[in-house]
């Protein structure tokens, strides 16, 4: 009797542990959340919501990943930050991730206008560390609204693209290629984004691959189609080897 008196007693206690581990857990998840909405609200003049908290723990730190909602957004905001940047997030933080999706879609509709079989396009905008003019975001401005009022030289521009068809082995064709990244270049220029502008195009099972970049350190060198010949990392023999091991 006494053994099953000891063995009830120490299930209790340990539902009691558990049960307060967990209260402490859910009260500083809350406290987190609590603060994080606090900072965005006085940033931003809107309703913000922090519906999960997520501790995470890696080789590289101890991290909060988090899901934000935004008073007049629909989707829900992703972002994963420093523990120890939650007291005091960066000044962008999830602005960034809304100017993201802007820019996604106006990437999206300039690649439309280029005859380059895309199916996939990864992109990201934000401002540059040391061009940082302290935009006031207090009325969400969008990222066209940043880079006509401040100037194309605070914004980086990072975008790849994925074709849906293997890079040719004909030279003609090649120069064909050539052609196109070069127009879509050159429309992107037009547009004030090739300041801090990083441009990669890869070709199907990684048949060739372009890489563009245009910052202070690598001025831009593209002023022809013939000189896209420079952004391609793959000499004519790996591309026709590549294209070999598609086809086998």
């Amino acid at each position: 009797m006494r053994k099953i008196k000891l063995i009830v007693f120490i299930g209790i206690i340990g539902l009691l542990v558990i049960g307060g581990a967990w209260m402490y857990s859910a009260h500083k998840e809350n406290q987190v959340a609590n603060m994080i909405e606090k900072q965005l609200k006085d940033r931003m003049n809107r309703e913000f919501h922090v519906t999960n908290v997520e501790e995470i723990s890696n080789g590289g730190g101890e991290y909060y990943y988090i899901t934000v909602e935004m008073g007049g957004v629909k989707k829900p905001f992703k972002k994963e930050m420093f523990k120890s940047a939650a007291d005091n997030l960066p000044r962008y933080a999830i602005i960034d991730e809304l100017w993201t999706r802007q820019y996604e879609k106006e990437v999206q509709k300039i690649v439309k206008e280029h005859p380059l079989n895309i199916k996939r396009i990864e992109s990201n905008v934000g401002i540059v560390h040391d061009q940082d003019p302290n935009v006031d975001i207090q009325n969400l401005p969008t990222i066209e609204e940043i880079r006509k009022q401040y100037g194309k030289k605070v914004i980086y521009d990072q975008i790849t693209l994925y074709t849906n068809y293997p890079y040719p082995t004909d030279p003609e064709l090649q120069e064909k290629e050539d052609e196109k990244i070069f127009n879509l270049l050159k429309d992107m220029k037009d547009r004030d984004m090739d300041n801090n502008l990083s441009l990669s195009i890869q070709y199907t099972k990684y048949t060739q691959r372009y890489e563009i970049l245009i910052n202070d350190y690598q001025k831009d060198k593209y002023h022809s189609p013939e000189d896209m010949k420079k952004a391609r990392l793959k000499t004519q023999e790996e591309v026709i080897e590549s294209n070999e091991e598609v086809q086998s």
